[in-house]
């Protein structure tokens, strides 16, 4: 079978047969594996095993011989000089531009060191309109079409009638088509659009996930670490909405019941694009981002089932990526007319307030009402509202309204039962719509539950141990709902505050008489007796302690709990529940005990993020404080010490306090726009990466799943994430358009998107065909090592690790302790399966680099950086601590 048609000239049919007989006729040596590292010896076998491109330059000369680097290359110029390839007259220009490309690619990859043989094979396919996909050759070399530079190349009419000749011919030869014979099948109908193609691997029906000895595990009983990512951060507003200077927010109260968040994370056509970009970068569970609001916005039972529908063809579509879904019923400080995101505005309006009265009030801060422009918006200041009237109020009702507002009704239902079967029913139809689709694993109970006023027990008091700006105590903020001038602290953001613990100053707050109550409403908490009015007609407060002396997770939380798992559970029977609280730093209620009867398969999915960085939108390696204790932290090894602590007493609520359940950290990251946003201009991530990589390797060293947050398919570097400034989202087409720009706007690269790519796409083991002890990766070494012990030899299952290019531009060697390994080749990422010998017990696996990565200067300096540290910043801190 020739590997393609050529002019029936003698010069190209005898050059042509001289390739075929190099491709063909390589061998030299026999294959051998020497120490356990992948290391074969025959050309033609490195070939079939799809490892050449972890060889350097040398190597593969060596390997391959000098006809491989020269004589190979020699002869493809005189195919190409002699227009051995060109096609008919209509595609003669094309096919020529065609050739000259693929064979500038050939000699810079390699150049760049990559593999040659392999890389003739693509040249074969890329210079030809016509080709025979399943040659004994060609058939080897991995995904058709699989690297972008060919989507780039192959974007004509000629290429897609060579797909379906490739589709027939593979089918005809017995081969089973292209799903059948390449590592990831491609969608041919996206080889019409020149910007992007859609590598697909099938989906693995018998896929699931369950829960073991408090891990994660497969069908095979492999232990399955999680890596995945919140689909998306614009999900928490209606589609077309966003937090930015030139939205049109005139309707925002007007228009709240005919939103549509159809679109959210992103238009179904878009949905290859960003789902392939996930799984390249090896971030394949998605905890995927859904509103009480989006379901239920029109009315109370009204559900958008428009969504529901648009909903399941996203996860739908998410399983031919092989991605697992779990659903998180997202909300930040109870809704949009609160300052954040989550259930519909009626839910407000339904007990009596009127959220257009929120600002001059003061119970709540929103940045559509505040009077500023978004960019002039406080950053991270809306997780204040969790302890202002509106919010406080509403979860108070949601969790407890039986017990502290008995009186409070809603069409002749108790407002506890009115808000949480709405809540529940919005939920169970959206399951109801997903029903049968095998890649949804499970189910949240809600993002970072509050408590409301349950608990505090004074009301003398703020609520919550975030100040920032307006802090009224929790008395105040009921006075001032009933249009009542107060003095309120005012706080301003930053390390000095939090260490000192006082407020910047004291300002009056004067309504002028405005209610945050609709007329005819009255405060629901005036009503239930917990203040009033004295003889003077000033304001009283009568029970300050009306909230105290309960526990909020065992009394509220877990009924709660068990109500939401038998309801999910009845439609999902197997699904996982993700049981959240909020983040340590941030919470201050005590984790409630779950046992297997209250919330069957439950799931630690607690978040973490690194409190100091988050806040201050400012990467210092060599600094943080320690919520727990309020003191600062000097040094990287103090510093991602007191961080794994955090992280190591996070999962132990799943072992102590949830029957030994598995823990993923549900949410996690790093705000991009650090460093007064430097990075956006001149596209050093550097500072992104070193936090990052702070990050996951302390997760890393508890061996802990997660899902970053986030990605965001619309981010912009102006306005983030689109939601309250937020900017955490690892990719944004403002960070692509940055690096076009830099590249003098000639080069586009598929993964230009990212935003620090090498800090989140990093080596690990997705499945352990036994019990880890250890996987990390340390970036300054590029060295990745998994070490665990086998105690299931019934599995014949074997250990896969992800392994993405980005850390090995030189290639990499594979090294174990006993077993062999294989290698799948993918777009900018390999799979390494490892087989261990069943009669060992530990094992162990390393990736590393097959030329040296340099260290990081950063930590050289460290000794100088803490002494810049302690001068600066440790004297003045130290003091101000002494003094609280």
């Amino acid at each position: 079978m020739p590997l393609m048609s050529v002019q029936p000239s003698e010069i190209c049919a005898r050059t042509l047969e001289e390739i075929q007989k190099l491709l063909i006729n390589q061998d030299q040596d026999t294959n051998g594996v020497t120490g356990n590292t992948l290391v074969p010896n025959d050309c033609k076998e490195l070939v079939e095993a799809d490892v050449m491109d972890a060889r350097s330059d040398e190597e593969q000369k060596s390997l391959c011989g000098n006809s491989c680097y020269d004589t190979l290359n020699a002869k493809y110029k005189i195919m190409l000089d002699n227009d051995c390839y060109a096609s008919d007259d209509a595609d003669e220009e094309a096919s020529g531009k065609l050739q000259a490309a693929a064979y500038q690619i050939a000699c810079q990859t390699n150049v760049d060191g990559k593999y040659c043989i392999p890389m003739l094979g693509e040249l074969v396919k890329e210079a030809g309109t016509t080709f025979s996909l399943c040659d004994d050759i060609v058939s080897e070399l991995g995904c058709c079409f699989q690297s972008y530079r060919q989507y780039m190349l192959l974007g004509t009419a000629a290429s897609v009638i060579a797909m379906d000749e490739a589709q027939k011919e593979c089918t005809d030869d017995g081969v089973g088509g292209l799903d059948q014979m390449c590592p990831c099948s491609c969608n041919q109908h996206a080889f019409t659009n020149t910007t992007f193609c859609s590598p697909m691997a099938p989906p693995n029906e018998n896929d699931v996930l369950s829960i073991k000895d408090g891990h994660f595990v497969d069908q095979h009983g492999r232990v399955a670490l999680l890596r995945g990512v919140n689909l998306g951060g614009s999900s928490k507003l209606p589609f077309g909405y966003g937090h930015t200077d030139d939205q049109d927010m005139s309707d925002f109260f007007d228009g709240a019941a005919s939103v549509s968040f159809v679109g959210r994370p992103f238009p179904l056509e878009e949905a290859d694009l960003h789902l392939s970009r996930l799984q390249r970068w090896g971030l394949t569970f998605l905890r995927f981002i859904v509103t009480w609001e989006a379901i239920e916005h029109a009315g109370p039972g009204q559900i958008d089932h428009e969504y529901l529908k648009y909903i399941r063809a996203v996860v739908e579509k998410a399983a031919d990526y092989n991605m697992q879904v779990y659903i998180d019923p997202h909300q930040d400080v109870w809704s949009r007319w609160t300052g954040g995101d989550g259930a519909p505005m009626w839910t407000l309006e339904c007990i009596g307030f009127e959220p257009r009265n929120f600002e001059p009030t003061k119970a709540a801060l929103c940045l559509e009402t505040c009077g500023l422009p978004a960019s002039k918006f406080p950053k991270m200041i809306w997780p204040t509202n969790y302890g202002k009237l509106a919010c406080a109020t509403m979860f108070t009702l949601f969790w407890a309204g039986k017990k502290y507002a008995p009186s409070c009704y809603v069409d002749g239902v108790q407002i506890q039962e009115y808000l949480q079967s709405h809540y529940l029913d919005s939920l169970v139809a959206l399951a109801e719509a997903l029903k049968g689709l095998t890649n949804v694993v499970g189910f949240g109970t809600m993002n970072e539950p509050s408590s409301g006023f349950i608990g505090v027990n004074d009301l003398n008091k703020p609520v919550g141990i975030i100040q920032n700006g307006y802090a009224p105590t929790a008395f105040q903020g009921m006075t001032l709902g009933e249009g009542i001038a107060q003095d309120v602290d005012v706080w301003n953001a930053g390390i000095m505050t939090m260490i000192r613990g006082k407020p910047s100053k004291v300002e009056k707050v004067d309504p002028q008489g405005v209610r945050a109550w609709k007329e005819g409403f009255g405060c629901v908490w005036k009503e239930a007796g917990v203040w009033g009015f004295d003889a003077e007609n000033k304001p009283q407060l009568l029970k300050p302690d009306y909230f105290s002396d309960v526990d909020f997770g065992k009394d509220f939380y877990v009924p709660f709990a068990k109500k939401f798992t038998k309801r999910l559970q009845n439609v999902f029977p197997n699904a996982l529940i993700f049981v959240e609280m909020p983040p340590v730093d941030f919470g201050d209620m005590e984790f409630p005990q779950i046992t297997n009867e209250d919330v069957p398969n439950a799931v630690n999915a607690m978040h973490w993020y690194d409190g100091i960085t988050l806040l201050t939108t400012t990467w210092r390696s060599y600094f943080t404080v320690d919520f727990a204790t309020g003191k600062p932290v000097f040094g990287n090894k103090a510093l991602r010490k007191v961080h794994q602590q955090q992280l190591a007493h996070v999962a132990s609520f799943g072992r102590k306090k949830m029957n030994n359940a598995p823990t993923l950290i549900g949410e996690t990251g790093i705000p991009y726009n650090m460093n007064e946003a430097r990075a956006y201009i001149s596209g050093d991530y550097s500072a992104q990466i070193e936090a990052m990589d702070n990050t996951i390797s302390n997760l890393e060293s508890q061996l802990l799943s997660y899902t970053l947050w986030n990605y965001t398919a619309d981010n912009s570097h102006e306005f983030g994430d689109l939601w309250n400034l937020e900017d955490l989202s690892i990719s944004s087409p403002d960070s692509e358009a940055l690096a076009i720009r830099l590249a003098g706007g000639h080069t586009r690269r598929r993964d230009d998107p990212a935003r620090g790519l090498k800090g989140f796409a990093r080596p690990y083991a997705r499945k352990i065909t036994g019990v880890p002890l250890k996987s990390t990766f340390t970036m300054a070494t590029a060295e990745y090592v998994l070490e665990y012990v086998s105690v299931n030899t019934e599995t014949s299952a074997p250990t896969e690790i992800y392994v993405p290019y980005v850390h090995y531009p030189g290639g990499y060697r594979v090294t174990s302790s006993d077993g062999h390994c294989t290698i799948k080749k993918h777009e900018n990422y390999d799979i390494v399966t490892y087989a261990h010998d069943v009669k060992a017990h530990k094992h162990r696996v390393i990736v590393s680099p097959r030329t040296p990565v340099g260290g990081d200067p950063k930590r050289a300096n460290a000794p100088l950086y803490i002494a810049l540290a302690v001068t600066a910043v440790a004297v003045p801190l130290l003091t101000l601590y002494k003094r609280r």
